[in-house]
């Protein structure tokens, strides 16, 4: 009290005697319907998080817990907020630098068919990334928040495939690949790609 951090300190009967009515706990007040007291029905939003790398599958994370946007678990949540009577809008929040194009693009479609099939609107909110596959999810939302710290944008794609030929030849291995067709061996992994093929690619 002396430093004034505090009012004072008694027991708690003291303190209920000096507060001279009644007491309601917090999980009491915090149940109380809103309507009975005068307030307006509020609307109810579905909240769902995407944080980490885009990937695939259901697991919300890592098996040493580190959280991954999953396409299977966000399309699960999206879907069951979109046929919850009691949701009236759902909320798609972000922080992901991006990863998967499948995965981003089995979100999007979920999103899509939700608002589609529910005529619920659907935000996306941008933590502090939101990039790449991450920003691709968001493009099928109504309207999109970001932060003017968000980093957000940069859609893109790369591709990476091992040049082994020269190994193969210090290791005195042979290889020999039948093809049909112009481009067939665009993927091989013994022999440079040709101008004509990159440019395909492209």
């Amino acid at each position: 009290a002396d430093a004034r951090l505090i009012d004072g300190e008694a027991h708690l009967d003291a303190v209920l005697e000096k507060l001279g009515g009644p007491v309601v706990k917090g999980e009491e007040y915090a149940g109380i319907d809103p309507a009975s007291v005068g307030f307006d029905p509020v609307a109810t939003y579905a909240l769902v998080y995407g944080s980490g790398n885009v990937v695939t599958g259901d697991e919300s994370a890592t098996p040493r817990g580190e959280p991954v946007f999953a396409a299977g678990a966000i399309r699960e949540a999206v879907e069951k907020a979109a046929k919850d009577d009691d949701v009236d809008a759902i909320i798609v929040r972000i922080d992901s630098p991006g990863g998967s194009a499948l995965a981003s693009e089995i979100m999007w479609r979920a999103i899509s068919e939700a608002k589609r099939e529910s005529g619920k609107p659907v935000v996306a909110s941008f933590s502090d990334v939101a990039a790449s596959g991450g920003y691709y999810v968001a493009s099928a939302a109504d309207s999109i928040v970001a932060s003017g710290t968000t980093v957000t944008g940069s859609i893109g794609v790369f591709s990476l495939r091992p040049l082994l030929g020269g190994l193969l030849d210090k290791l005195g291995v042979r290889t020999e690949l039948l093809t049909r067709g112009e481009h067939a061996d665009f993927l091989s992994s013994t022999r440079p790609s040709s101008p004509a093929a990159r440019e395909r690619l492209q």
